[in-house]
C-alpha cells in the first residue's frame, strides 16, 4: 500500500470518528429534547385533572342551594395511572394561598369558605432522577413558574 493510500486511510478512518461522534450528540440531544416534551404533556394532563377535580366540588345547604364554593384543590391526588409513567413520576403538593368567606351556614354553625389554593407539581425523569421540572398550577388552572433541574435546564 503505497503512502496516499494509508494517508487516505487514515484520514477515512478520522472523518468516520468525528461523523459517530457528532452523530451520536444530536441523536442524545433529541431524545433528551423528546422526554422533556413527554413529561410537558403528561403534566398538562396532570394540571388538567387538577383542575377539573377543583371544579366538580360543590356544596349543598340545608335548603338544598348548590353553592360551587368549595373550588380548590385540597384533596386532589394524581392518578394511580399518572403517578408513574414510562417518561417521569409525578407528586403534587397542594398550598392555601388565601380565604374568604362568602357567607355563613346557620343550620351547620360555620361560616361558608373559599379557600385560594395552588399547587406545585413535580416531575422527575425516570432515566435519570437528576433532570426534574417544577411547575406551579395556579387557582385558574394555568401552568406557570416553570423550573428546570439536570440536563432538562
Amino acid at each position: 500500500m503505497g503512502q496516499q493510500q494509508t494517508l487516505l486511510l487514515i484520514l477515512g478512518i478520522i472523518l468516520i470518528g468525528i461523523a459517530s461522534g457528532i452523530s451520536y450528540t444530536i441523536i442524545s440531544a433529541y431524545a433528551l429534547q423528546v422526554e422533556r416534551d413527554e413529561i410537558h404533556n403528561e403534566i398538562r394532563i396532570i394540571a388538567a385533572d387538577a383542575y377539573q377535580y377543583k371544579n366538580s366540588s360543590a356544596y349543598i345547604d340545608a335548603n338544598n342551594n348548590v353553592y360551587n364554593v368549595n373550588g380548590e384543590y385540597t384533596g386532589y391526588q394524581i392518578p394511580l395511572k399518572m403517578q408513574k409513567t414510562i417518561f417521569a413520576t409525578y407528586s403534587i403538593t397542594i398550598q392555601i394561598k388565601d380565604s374568604m368567606t362568602l357567607g355563613y351556614d346557620y343550620t351547620l354553625d360555620k361560616p361558608i369558605r373559599k379557600y385560594i389554593t395552588s399547587g406545585m407539581i413535580q416531575a422527575k425523569s425516570n432515566k435519570d432522577t437528576v433532570n426534574k421540572i417544577f411547575v406551579e398550577l395556579d387557582y385558574n388552572g394555568k401552568l406557570k413558574n416553570f423550573v428546570y433541574q439536570g440536563e432538562f435546564h
